[in-house]
Parts: C-alpha cells; structure tokens; sequence
C-alpha cells in the first residue's frame, strides 16, 4: 500500500490531522481554562482588590512590627563601608525604610489593588460592550443585514482565548524574571552572605552607592550597622513584598494590559469576515452609539493613569536612593527646608520656586550620559505598556469606525437628513475628555522622569480629581448618577 492509498479524499494524512486536531484541542483546553480563571478575577474584581488591599496592609504592619518601617543606613554594610563614586562622601544618613519608600508603602495597600481593580473592570466590560453593539444594530454584514451574535461572539471568544494564553505567558515569564533576576541577586544573596563573603563582592564587584544593580533600603536591612534583626525574618518579609508587589503586581499589569491586544486583531477579523462597525442613527450622541466605548476606555484610562503614578514612584525611589545628599525622600522632592519652599509658595517666588525643579542628573550630580538604565527602565517600561496598548486599541477602534462610517455613507439607504446627520458624528469612540486625560497623563509622567519633584503635581492632579468626583456624586440626585 503506497502513501498514496492511506490519504482520505480530503487529502492528507489522517495520523497527522489527528495529531494536529489533538494539539489544537489542547492548546483549546488550556485557552479555556486559562480565560476561565482571569474571567472570574474580572467578575470578582472588587474582591480582587479587597485581598490585596488586605495583603498590603498586612505587609505595612509587619514593617512597623519588625521595625522596618523607617530604616536609617549610613554607607555601612556589616563594617564595611560603601561609599560613593568618585570618593564623594556621604553627606546624610538615608532613610530606606519600607513605609517611606511610595513603590512599596503606598503602593502595596492602595495604587497596585486600586489599578488591577480598574484594569479587571475594564475587561469584564468589554463583552458587555461587543453586546451593547448587536443590541444596537452597530455590528453588519456587508449587505447591512445584522451580524450573527453566536458568529460575532465565537470570533470574540478565539481572539480572547489567544490573547489570555499569550498574556498569562508573559505573566509567569515576568514573575519568574523579577523573582530570580531581581529578589535573588539584588536582596538574597546579601543577606545570605557572610561578612567575609560581602567584603570580597562589594570589592570585586566595585559595588558603590549609586550602582545600577544594587539597592541599600529595607530590603537588606539586616546587613546594615546597628540593625539587630535576624536575617533570615528579613529574608522572609522581603521574598514576601517582593512576591506580592512587583512579582505579582507589575506581572499582572504587564499581563492584563498585553490582553487587550485582542481587542485590536478582533476589529481586524471583523473586517475579514465582512462585518462591518457602523453608526447608530437613531443614538442621540454626536458619537452615533460609539458612545457604548466610553465605560471600557475610562476604565483603562483609569488603570492607565494608576500604572503611571506606580511608574513614576518607581522611578522617584530608584533616584532617591542613589542622590548623596538627601535624608529622605521628602527632602528629594520640597528641598531640605520645606518651610521655606511653603514661604515661597506664600509669596509666589516663582524664580526661587524653580530652583525646586531639578533634573535627574542634577539630584544623582552625574551628567546625563552617566545615569544608569536602573533609574528610567523599570517605570518606563511599564508605563511604556500601558500607553502603546490603550492607544493601539483606540486606532484600531478609530479605524474600524471609520470604515463602517465609509461603508455607510456609500449605501443607497441613506436619505439627505440621514446623511446629513452622519457628517456631524464625532469619529473618536470616547469623548474628549478622556483624551484630555490621556494626554495631560503622558506630559505630566513623561515630565516627572526626568524632574522628579514633579511627582508632587502627579498625585495633587490626580487627588483634586478624586475629591471632585466624590464631591460630585455627594451632592448629585440619585436621577443625575449614571
């Protein structure tokens, strides 16, 4: 019996197609399971958010239990003093404890809960988004008859499928890369070492203060002069925050944003199956039904702008703790009399007032080509995410709109009233104020990168529009709230 005669009339080898079969219903499997776990995350979101509010607590309890809350190093490393390049020496002792750090204090209880729980509101919206769609006539075939919601929702479905398996890799890839490419080398290997062992590495190593790879904070505090705290209970609390904070936290971020990738190849396989994205005429929004986009993208603006105060905070502790000079991190930001910046303030000072404002390079006294990766990259990168996938959805959005819009106005259907009308739509799926928002959020965080006291304008700009939204729900009829 040749090949030939084992093939069916389909063509084909039956063993193989049962062996591609077999790994697409395993790869199917595994996309079930996995999109089965984050979307139950996505309905219990506020439960989410509770247990690491609770968690983050917990650890900043534990800090002032172990006193690890406020830490103070002074350049030595169990009698082995670290010192600065260059022979600068050491102006001030720092303040490296845990609560004073905002990446690790203020983050663990309240931004890293608050934005994961903005993020899994935004995608438990998006299948009440792709519903609103069908139920508003938005989603066509090219004949302009509806589109089936079992077709529309199954092409849905793979895409999410997908994308949840490539997210949930990503997710296991950068928690393992900051447990063993962080934690390990950065904490456990100095509070593993013996006083023998961190003399010859911080010799070998030419470790100083303003080194790209090493931190002296909290961490390690067990190592440090005048500390008594047994290093194994150190040890424990670190891998824990570390485990929690950014190896959960920021892996979950990275994850959760890359999710909405599908959203972008979900619009591009509308167009490949000749659904169209049109209009609703009879919405009474200049937007003509894109409106039903505006609880999903104010969700991930939301989680956006969260992830980039995270960013920023980041970055703000890495400078900290390599500028000679500062006792604490609000020395760093007001100056090292805060009275006299609030005197200035007082008297509107403006050109004293601007002296406050100081690069990075400044604060480290290095030239801008010295400063190390290690201050930019970690709040960078993750800022970084967070924007490339909020506005690669937007476009796609914008020109899936758009076509549908063309699609339209080319149809015979339309009569001169109707045609008129679509003229004054608004092409931008979300109102302006969400761009607003977006684009303040990337001058703002961008600005505070390279001038760290702008940290100060990222909170208060944030902060007075929490209170205004509470202000304004308090004072609002129940008819007025959405």
């Amino acid at each position: 019996m040749t090949a030939a005669d084992t093939q069916t009339p389909g063509g084909g080898d039956p063993a193989g197609r049962d062996a591609t079969a077999g790994r697409d219903s395993w790869l199917k499997r595994l996309g079930n399971g996995l999109e089965a776990i984050w979307s139950a995350a996505a309905r219990e979101a506020d439960m989410v958010a509770a247990v690491l509010v609770l968690l983050g607590l917990a650890l900043l309890a534990l800090s002032f239990a172990l006193k690890l809350h406020a830490v103070t190093f002074d350049g030595t490393l169990r009698s082995i003093s670290i010192g600065w390049p260059h022979d600068r020496p050491m102006v001030v002792a720092k303040q490296v404890g845990y609560a004073w750090a905002p990446n690790w204090g203020i983050t663990g209880f309240f931004l890293l809960p608050l934005t994961v729980y903005y993020l899994l509101l935004a995608r438990r919206t998006v299948e009440t988004t792709i519903d609103a769609l069908l139920t508003h006539k938005m989603l066509v075939n090219a004949d302009f008859s509806l589109a089936e919601r079992s077709v529309v929702f199954e092409l849905w479905r793979s895409r999410s499928r997908r994308w949840t398996v490539i997210s949930s890799v990503l997710f296991l890839f950068s928690f393992a890369f900051i447990f063993f490419f962080d934690f390990i080398p950065v904490v456990a290997q100095f509070l593993l070492m013996s006083d023998t062992e961190i003399a010859k590495f911080v010799a070998d190593a030419r470790i100083t203060l303003q080194h790209p790879d090493y931190e002296f904070d909290w961490s390690i505090a067990s190592t440090f002069a005048g500390i008594p705290l047994d290093r194994y209970v150190n040890l424990a609390f670190s891998g824990a925050a570390y485990l929690i904070i950014p190896a959960f936290g920021a892996s979950f971020l990275f994850a959760g944003f890359f999710w909405f990738f599908a959203l972008c190849t979900f619009f591009s396989s509308l167009k490949e199956r000749r659904i169209l994205l049109i209009p609703d005429e009879a919405s009474g929004d200049d937007r003509k039904g894109f409106e039903v986009f505006e609880p999903l993208f104010e969700y991930l603006v939301n989680a956006s702008i969260l992830t980039a105060i995270v960013a920023v905070s980041m970055h703000v502790q890495n400078v900290y703790l390599r500028a000679p000079g500062k006792s604490n991190i609000v020395h760093l930001l007001l100056g090292d009399d805060a009275d006299d910046l609030v005197n200035r303030i007082v008297n509107t000072d403006l050109p004293a007032l601007l002296s406050y404002v100081q690069s990075t390079p400044a604060i480290l006294h290095t030239p801008a080509t010295a400063v190390s990766l290690q201050t930019y990259v970690g709040g960078i990168a993750i800022f970084m995410v967070c924007v490339i996938v909020f506005f690669c959805v937007w476009i796609w959005l914008r020109q899936a709109a758009r076509d549908g819009l063309r699609a339209l106005r080319r149809s015979d259907t339309l009569d001169p009233d109707r045609r008129a009308a679509l003229k004054r739509m608004k092409i931008w799926p979300v109102g302006w104020i969400t761009l607003n928002k977006v684009i303040a959020m990337v001058l703002i965080v961008g600005l505070s990168m390279w001038f760290p006291v702008l940290l100060i304008l990222v909170f208060a700009f944030f902060a007075l529009r929490a209170i205004r939204l509470i202000i304004q729900s308090f004072f609002s009829r129940d008819d007025d709230i959405d």
